[in-house]
């Protein structure tokens, strides 16, 4: 089965009104996104509740996972098993005693929180942060790039996956890196053709992951 990870897309709905920010939605799940991360920092509990309603209507017919990015009392009102942790959005063992049978991931800024990841058989994947520098990520603790990227595969217990600046035609030296998905945010939602884009990135990581 395809790792859900594998080409995970981050929401930036920003001013985007809502049915056209969900036909593109629609459109990237067309064109072969494995997953869905909700993640709007200006957004109340309760905005973020109908989004996420309004997401998971939208990715159910893929059967494509909306993963819940900081809250796993959103994860748990929206009734979806999936959690992204940054390092300061709270514990793996609290979001487990919110919501026990999940899948996590979470984000490494640090060699000591590699380790830390390492000793944790709770975790689904883990994601470096940021390799390249981008303008959609703020306050990056960690620019790892390339060399960084693969000492941490070196060492990764779990699956590492990798965010940051990463465009088609950096994807083939992240993956040879060691990374084994990523997530995008600004190079889908940006591009001309998003489906197109969509398509090219998933073709690259089946040729280098397998399908």
């Amino acid at each position: 089965m395809m790792p859900f990870y594998r080409l995970m897309l981050i929401t930036n709905k920003g001013n985007i009104p809502l049915p056209e920010y969900l036909d593109f939605i629609k459109e990237c799940a067309d064109s072969g996104i494995t997953s869905l991360q909700l993640r709007e920092k200006s957004l109340s509990f309760n905005e973020l509740v109908d989004f996420g309603e309004y997401l998971k209507e939208t990715l159910s017919p893929y059967n494509i996972p909306l993963i819940i990015n900081d809250f796993p009392l959103l994860a748990k009102a929206l009734k979806t098993p999936y959690i992204h942790l940054g390092q300061s959005d709270g514990s793996v063992e609290n979001a487990l005693s919110i919501m026990s049978d999940i899948q996590i991931g979470i984000s490494i800024d640090t060699i000591e929180n590699m380790h830390e990841a390492n000793c944790n058989d709770s975790l689904a994947y883990v994601t470096a942060s940021a390799i390249f520098s981008s303008n959609n990520k703020n306050n990056i603790k960690t620019v790892w790039g390339l060399l960084g990227l693969k000492k941490l595969s070196l060492i990764s217990k779990h699956p590492l996956t990798a965010i940051g600046g990463i465009t088609l035609n950096n994807i083939s030296d992240v993956l040879t890196h060691g990374a084994k998905g990523i997530a995008l945010i600004g190079e889908i939602h940006n591009a001309k053709n998003k489906s197109k884009t969509v398509k090219e990135f998933r073709q690259i990581l089946n040729s280098y992951l397998g399908v």
